[in-house]
């Protein structure tokens, strides 16, 4: 019996070596696509702030994009398109294509960061991250909604409803966002929770 033990006991400690070396590995591959993914989603907002969103900020739409998806009413998305000329137009058709590479850039972080900061944070929060990791989803198809009735305006009128419900998506949208970011900030700069043996 007392040798059986002995064997067994290498075996144990060679399993709880593998699956610690499998964690590190797996958490050192998470921070990674963490950072990637990161500068990508930086790149994409540089591309929106200092080319596409520029051309877009007139009198009736002082924060460019910002204001034409936040607009609400269908009197201010009229004057926000008058004051747009064709150009603006394409850049603003453009930006809103491009915007679906950001939403993945940034669903990405998002995620993976929520995971990250879980992890660190411990299982106290634990539930916290798995309800923002669903939110990073929702705020995700608001994104697209937002970008789909921004695009119909453009294309096929300024219908009432389509300036209201995009003005909604969008605030939910960034509310959602930010209480996500704020939750993943926290995580990666709090001290990492205390472990508790099994």
């Amino acid at each position: 019996a007392q040798e059986a033990s002995d064997v067994r006991w290498p075996v144990e400690e060679r399993q709880r070596g593998l699956k610690q070396w499998t964690g590190m590995e797996i958490c050192r591959c998470r921070k990674g696509a963490f950072v990637i993914f990161l500068i990508l989603a930086l790149v994409c907002a540089g591309m929106f702030f200092f080319v596409l969103d520029p051309p877009l900020r007139k009198a009736a739409s002082p924060w460019g994009m910002l204001s034409f998806q936040l607009a609400w009413r269908t009197t201010t998305v009229s004057a926000i398109l008058g004051s747009w000329q064709h150009a603006d137009k394409i850049y603003a058709a453009f930006g809103l294509g491009f915007d679906f590479l950001f939403i993945l850039c940034y669903a990405l972080v998002l995620g993976i960061g929520t995971q990250i900061a879980s992890e660190r944070l411990g299982q106290r929060f634990s539930g916290m991250g798995r309800m923002f990791g669903w939110g990073v989803i929702l705020a995700v198809l608001l994104d697209v909604i937002e970008n789909i009735l921004l695009f119909l305006i453009m294309t096929r009128g300024n219908f009432p409803p389509y300036a209201l419900f995009a003005s909604l998506a969008a605030t939910l949208k960034f509310l959602l966002l930010l209480l996500i970011a704020c939750y993943v900030f926290l995580g990666l700069v709090a001290p990492r929770a205390s472990q508790e043996a099994a």
